[in-house]
């Protein structure tokens, strides 16, 4: 039912059997990556509903690197102890400048903190204003 609904309104819909898009997909309007649980035969399917090629990527961090970072059109926020090389792949992947950090007072899965586009961003109510200007700062493209 849920999926008709989002049909009707226009928007492209994907299923993902049993897995979470949360921390097995990462994409914005120019690329997307996908953890290596979802099957190949699924990359083609989630690359067409989502308008960008998406690709098997393997990072390093902590547990699912797709759940630590955010990634609009304008800029990401990474994992807070991304290496700078992997950050640098992260930025050539989706083509934005981003910087690293936390969430929720340290919490490293920005993705349960941040919920992002291009024209904005909700971040946990226990962000703190440091956290909050760098969320800022790498979701606008670096501190550009």
């Amino acid at each position: 039912d849920e999926a008709r609904v989002l049909k009707k309104a226009g928007l492209n819909v994907c299923f993902l059997e049993r897995l979470s898009p949360w921390n097995n997909v990462l994409a914005n309007d120019k690329a997307g990556i996908a953890s290596d649980k979802v099957p190949n035969e699924k990359l083609r399917e989630l690359g067409d509903c989502l308008g960008v090629e998406v690709q098997h990527q393997r990072l390093a961090g902590p547990g699912s690197l797709l759940s630590t970072t955010v990634v609009t059109n304008r800029g990401l926020l990474a994992y807070n102890e991304l290496s700078a090389t992997e950050l640098k792949r992260l930025e050539s992947i989706f083509k934005v400048r981003g910087l690293a950090g936390t969430s929720n007072m340290g919490v490293p899965f920005n993705a349960l903190g941040v919920v992002a586009n291009s024209e904005g961003a909700l971040v946990g109510s226990l962000t703190s204003g440091f956290e909050v200007q760098k969320i800022f700062e790498a979701l606008s493209g670096g501190g550009e």
